[in-house]
């Protein structure tokens, strides 16, 4: 019984997160905000966008695996903390076009 209240209690902390409306979603996740995840550095955070941008976004927090340097280790830090929401990275901003002269 105390194994099963431990494992509990483990599950609702780790979703306190989500409770506190803190989880954001990792298509829109910036670099600097997944570095703010304990054992996420700056090469790895590039690695999840252009890794997202490249692949038109990410489906399911567990295609994350595939990117270099996410271990299940950091997978379970980062799907703490994000969720996927919405189903492609946000576009580039466009240049505006110049009008033709006339």
């Amino acid at each position: 019984m105390k194994r099963v209240l431990s494992i509990l209690g483990m599950c609702l902390f780790l979703a306190m997160p989500a409770w506190a409306g803190d989880v954001q979603d990792i298509n829109t996740a910036t670099a600097d905000q997944l570095t703010a995840v304990k054992g996420v550095g700056e090469k790895t955070a590039t690695a999840i966008v252009a890794y997202r941008d490249a692949h038109g976004g990410i489906k399911s927090m567990d295609e994350l695996i595939d990117v270099k340097g996410v271990g299940k280790k950091t997978l379970g830090k980062i799907k703490a903390m994000f969720a996927v929401t919405a189903t492609e990275a946000p576009a580039p901003a466009a240049k505006a076009e110049e009008a033709p002269a006339k």
